[in-house]
C-alpha cells in the first residue's frame, strides 16, 4: 500500500482521519510487509499498536500488558512460520535475528527472545511517522504562508521541512538510560549504574539551541537533534521515519489543493510516552489524483 493510493481510495471520501485513515494504515501496511504478515492485517495490526497510547475503559488506564499481549500475537505466527521455512533472508527483520548466535554461548535465540526484540521495531514502523506527518500537514495549514513556500517546491522543501516537523511532532517524549561512567551534568552528579531519564521533547524545544523554540518555522535550521536518541540506542529505524513523513507529506500536498482540519472531532493521546493525534480528521477541498478530480 502507498500513500498514492491511499489517497486515491480516501480523497473522495471528503473527510477522514489523518492520523489514522492515511498515515496510520500506510505505515502499518509497510510493517505488516516487513514482518511477513498480508496487507489485510494492516488495520488490527495499527490498532494494536495504538493500543499502547489510548484509554482502556475496562481497567480505566493505558492497559500497556494488555497491549503487548495482542502484539505478540501479531508477531509469534511470523517468526514461527519463518523458522519452519528455513529463514533463508528473505525477511530480514525475522531472519536475521533467526539466524543470530548469542557470543560466548553460541545459541540461538527462541521464539520468545525474536519477539521481544522485534516488538519494539513493529510499533516504531507503525507508530512513529504517522503523527508528526499529520502534525506537519496541521502546522503547515496554520502557517499559509510558509505551506506556500513548502509547495513552491515539493521535492527540495518537503525533505528540508520534515526536520522541523520531526523536532516538533515527534512521539517518543523520553527515554530511560543507564550511566556507564560518572558524569556532572547541569551540576548534577550522577555515578555509573543510575538511571537517567532524558526528554527527547523538552530538548526539542531547548531555547539554548534553538531561537524561538516553540515556533514553526519550515526551513529551521537544524545542525543536530535528540529526535532519535543519541549513541548507542540510536533509532535504527530513523531513516525509515524520515522516509515515511517525507513521503506522507509530500504525496498529500502535491495531489491536495486545500484543506482544512475539524478540531473539534481531533483525538489527542492520553499516554504519558507517546505524544500526538490519535484521530485528526481532515476537511478535503480542492484536489487532484489521476481520474479523481475536485474542484
Amino acid at each position: 500500500m502507498c500513500a498514492i493510493s491511499r489517497l486515491r481510495e480516501l480523497l473522495p471520501r471528503g473527510k477522514f482521519d489523518l492520523a489514522g485513515d492515511y498515515g496510520g494504515y500506510v505505515c502499518s501496511a509497510v510493517t505488516c510487509k516487513l514482518f511477513g504478515m498480508d496487507e489485510s492485517q494492516a488495520p488490527a495490526a495499527l490498532e494494536a499498536v495504538n493500543a499502547l497510547a489510548s484509554f482502556s475503559p475496562e481497567i480505566d488506564a493505558v492497559d500497556i500488558p494488555g497491549a503487548y499481549v495482542k502484539l505478540r500475537d501479531f508477531l509469534m505466527p511470523s517468526i514461527s512460520r519463518r523458522r519452519a521455512e528455513g529463514a533463508d533472508g528473505s525477511l530480514p527483520l525475522i531472519d536475521g535475528l533467526l539466524n543470530h548466535r548469542t557470543s560466548g554461548e553460541g545459541r540461538a535465540l527462541s521464539d520468545d527472545e525474536i519477539c521481544d526484540q522485534l516488538i519494539c521495531a513493529f510499533v516504531g514502523v507503525t507508530e512513529q511517522p504517522p503523527k508528526p506527518a499529520a502534525i506537519g500537514l496541521l502546522l503547515l495549514a496554520q502557517h499559509p504562508d510558509q505551506l506556500a513556500q513548502v509547495r513552491a517546491d515539493l521535492d527540495t522543501n518537503v525533505a528540508i521541512a520534515t526536520e522541523e516537523i520531526l523536532r516538533l511532532g515527534t512521539t517518543a517524549q523520553w527515554a530511560v538510560r543507564t550511566a556507564h561512567k560518572e558524569a556532572t551534568i547541569a551540576g548534577q552528579l550522577i555515578r555509573p549504574g543510575q538511571r537517567v531519564l532524558f526528554s527527547m521533547f523538552s530538548a526539542a524545544r531547548d531555547e539554548r539551541e534553538f531561537e524561538n523554540p516553540e515556533e514553526f518555522i519550515w526551513n529551521r535550521p537544524i545542525e543536530r537533534t535528540l529526535v532519535f536518541g543519541y549513541g548507542q540506542h540510536f533509532c535504527i529505524g530513523s531513516h525509515l521515519t524520515r522516509l515515511f513523513v517525507r513521503t506522507l507529506v509530500r504525496e498529500f500536498l502535491a495531489h491536495v489543493r486545500s484543506y482544512e482540519f475539524d478540531m473539534a472531532e481531533a483525538e489527542h493521546s492520553i499516554s504519558y510516552f507517546h505524544w500526538g493525534w490519535m484521530k485528526l480528521p481532515v476537511v478535503i477541498g480542492d484536489y487532484s489524483l489521476a481520474g479523481q478530480d475536485r474542484a
